[in-house]
């Protein structure tokens, strides 16, 4: 199981650069999108934000895990050693506790349908999804 998560995480660093990800370097962390842009859910979603098999998850207070799907214009770069998502001037990063605007689904079929450029890897469906729309700044 473990050579099939590391190809398809392999497959889908190659097809992120090839639907034209944002800048960045292929870190091997997936980074699916959504095709919202300024619109969307208004949940509040908080957590921390983990690194398991290549996905980044939403772990909340209660323990469930949620796969986290992305704005359009948002990227993943590593600052000293550690994965850091950017949308806009908001950062999260890996390991910290974060809130996500957004909102909670549990339909995979209606998930997959509003992703662009991108593809939930195998190892990522299933859990339940987080769709973001922004990272809510501390303070």
């Amino acid at each position: 199981m473990r050579g099939r998560r590391s190809l398809a995480v392999a497959l889908f660093g190659v097809a992120a650069v090839a639907c034209g990800s944002p800048p960045g370097p292929s870190i091997g962390i997936a980074l699916p999108r959504h095709g919202w842009s300024g619109e969307g859910p208004a949940a509040l979603g908080s957590g921390r934000l983990e690194l398991d098999d290549g996905c980044l998850f939403l772990r909340s207070a209660d323990g469930t895990s949620y796969v986290v799907v992305w704005p359009p214009d948002t990227r993943i770069m590593l600052e000293d050693g550690t994965p850091v998502v950017w949308i806009g001037a908001d950062t999260a990063r890996v390991g910290d506790d974060v809130q996500l605007g957004g909102g909670y689904y549990s339909d995979l079929a209606y998930v997959t349908g509003e992703l662009r450029g991108s593809v939930l890897p195998a190892d990522c469906v299933t859990r339940e999804v987080f769709m973001a729309t922004g990272i809510v700044p501390p303070g």
